[in-house]
């Protein structure tokens, strides 16, 4: 549910857990956003992406505490041939914040540069049913 206050979210918080039989009351947590590796050889397993990604590309992840340096493979895409494929991750906030501010959108993965791009959301317009790229 959606409040415009805290205040009221707090009070249906709390008639939620007085009188809701069996009902349990979280807060919404955000997701971490999503940075998409083009042509990454499909040799490379997860765990080799991951390794290569923070010792190869050291100022992405550096003085970045313990618990924000969240990376983790979500999915992957098929690239323009068997051997080549795109690497879908989840990043925390920070490391998609220093991906996307760098002024090169390059990552070292293993032997290869690899292009990274913020994930966007695709979208249809309402009106004339047409592609969108709208940020998730």
């Amino acid at each position: 549910m959606v409040f415009a206050t805290k205040e009221e979210r707090e009070k249906a918080k709390q008639k939620l857990a007085k009188k809701g039989n069996g009902l349990m009351v979280e807060e919404v947590k955000n997701k971490d956003p999503l940075v998409t590796l083009k042509d990454v050889l499909s040799a490379n397993t997860d765990e080799d992406i991951l390794k290569a990604l923070k010792n190869q590309n050291r100022p992405i992840f550096e003085d970045i505490a313990e618990g924000d340096d969240r990376v983790a493979v979500k999915y992957r895409r098929k690239g323009r041939n068997q051997h080549i494929g795109h690497v879908v991750l989840s990043v925390s906030p920070k490391i998609w914040k220093r991906v996307t501010d760098r002024g090169c959108n390059k990552a070292i993965v293993g032997c290869r540069c690899v292009t990274t791009r913020p994930k966007m959301c695709e979208g249809r317009c309402g009106r004339a049913g047409s592609r969108q790229g709208l940020r998730m």
